[in-house]
């Protein structure tokens, strides 16, 4: 496939989506204990200094995202100028490398994560209607790379809630955040698969900054669509019937690994967070991804991943104490 061309198969990673009462989508959280004083989940606060990157399509305007947007401080919005000189007009909050903006119009589905408040993201939209192409996904995360030399971001992690045919160029863009310390969590794709037979890219690439992300259900199962890997899954998160922010202003339940993939960014922000606070340091990239990767809960279920765990942001927390 050409890197230039635009691929259908390049798609953010999701199985379903519908749009649901709110009370009722409500998940039963297999991680929290009903009527328990303690915060099993331990969902809190990241500091400013914390920057969480997402690579994926939201509106960036939502009661729910705007406060969180991070915003280029060198960049004038509107004025269609390259106030910055990065080579990009107008990206005061990301870019859309698609329809080549910066401008924030309302895009598809949001994603909101687990850290409370003191969230910065950035958006990087390479995806549309049409699928993507991967050179505009290696654009997005060279973009990324480039704020975080330009103004000495402290970045944390870019969120992946999409798939690519093969082994591609995206290799090299990934491998160069890597040498930057910044992870990259990936959803391990929705086709009910074992990846160690057939690898899902970019999930799959093997780099040790890379957090392969499959899914399970509100009562602590596989989802019935997550991909599997004893050696290319690193471990579960939330996926199935998530609640999630939609344009415009609005709210949607989206299932697929796309979803349990910011589940994992979020608890890495604020496990980055939680370190500098109790520890008086920021946690190297390698360092993250153990603590996330030790710290969940086993289940026998969970054996078709490297840590035969899912996602525990109260055990990742208390971890520090």
């Amino acid at each position: 496939m050409s890197e230039d061309a635009f691929d259908p198969s390049l798609q953010l990673v999701e199985d379903e989506v519908t749009h649901p009462d709110l009370a009722a989508a409500m998940w039963t959280n297999p991680g929290e204990i009903a009527g328990n004083s303690k915060d099993d989940d331990d969902n809190g606060d990241a500091p400013d200094l914390t920057l969480l990157l997402l690579l994926l399509l939201l509106q960036v305007t939502h009661p729910d995202l705007a406060a969180a947007m991070w915003t280029n401080p060198r960049e004038v919005a509107g004025n269609r100028r390259d106030d910055d000189g990065n080579g990009y007009v107008d990206d005061a909050n990301g870019f859309d490398f698609v329809s080549r903006d910066g401008r924030g119009r309302q895009q598809r589905p949001g994603r909101a994560g687990v850290c409370q408040s003191g969230l910065k993201m950035i958006s990087a939209k390479f995806i549309g209607r049409r699928g993507g192409s991967l050179s505009d996904a290696v654009l997005a995360l060279n973009y990324l790379l480039d704020l975080k030399t330009r103004y000495n971001l402290n970045l944390v992690a870019t969120s992946n809630s999409w798939g690519s045919g093969g082994y591609a160029q995206s290799f090299n863009a990934i491998s160069a955040h890597n040498t930057a310390g910044i992870l990259f969590v990936a959803a391990a794709g929705n086709d009910a698969r074992n990846t160690e037979l057939s690898i899902s890219y970019p999930a799959g690439y093997d780099l040790p900054n890379i957090i392969s992300v499959g899914s399970i259900t509100s009562t602590g199962a596989i989802s019935s669509f997550s991909n599997v890997g004893a050696i290319s899954v690193d471990l579960f998160a939330p996926g199935s019937s998530i609640l999630s922010t939609w344009p415009v202003n609005s709210y949607a339940s989206i299932s697929g690994t796309s979803m349990a993939t910011p589940h994992v960014t979020g608890a890495v922000a604020l496990y980055a967070a939680a370190h500098r606070q109790l520890r008086g340091s920021w946690p190297t990239a390698a360092q993250i991804k153990a603590a996330v990767m030790d710290m969940g809960v086993y289940d026998a279920a969970y054996d078709q991943s490297v840590s035969k765990k899912r996602l525990n942001v109260g055990l990742l927390i208390n971890s520090l104490r």
